[in-house]
């Protein structure tokens, strides 16, 4: 239902927020796979969530999903906002979010050198990286 997505992304959005305060992390994984699920809608949903997940460009002061995420001291929430970056860098078929995204890219750089987690990790990661360019 596309003509609902603004309003599920909104309410992902509160949600997922306010679980990030309890550390509530299994109903984060529910919100970022919903995020991914949407994102899986292509170019005009990567469109939609731009704002929930990455910040509104013209408000500094708005900071999105995936910064929250990797700017979390939790390894797992900050390969879920991996996660997202490489499900919204394949729905693009254009370079309007191209700026947005390279804001991300020394933080995501950093961590395919300190991740030491799973394979499976790494190669999400180098998907991701790959995605970018």
């Amino acid at each position: 239902y596309p003509e609902r997505s603004e309003k599920v992304s909104r309410r992902l959005d509160r949600r997922l927020r306010k679980d990030l305060q309890s550390e509530r992390y299994g109903h984060i994984q529910v919100a970022v796979h919903a995020y991914i699920q949407l994102l899986k809608g292509g170019q005009s949903a990567a469109t939609q969530l731009s704002k929930e997940l990455l910040g509104d460009e013209g408000d500094p002061a708005s900071v999105g999903v995936v910064p929250l995420l990797l700017k979390h001291r939790e390894p797992e929430l900050r390969m879920w906002a991996v996660k997202i970056i490489a499900q919204f860098t394949n729905a693009q078929s254009d370079s309007r979010f191209k700026d947005r995204i390279e804001e991300f890219l020394d933080e995501l750089c950093s961590m395919s050198y300190t991740t030491r987690d799973s394979l499976q990790d790494h190669s999400v990661m180098g998907e991701t990286l790959e995605g970018m360019r």
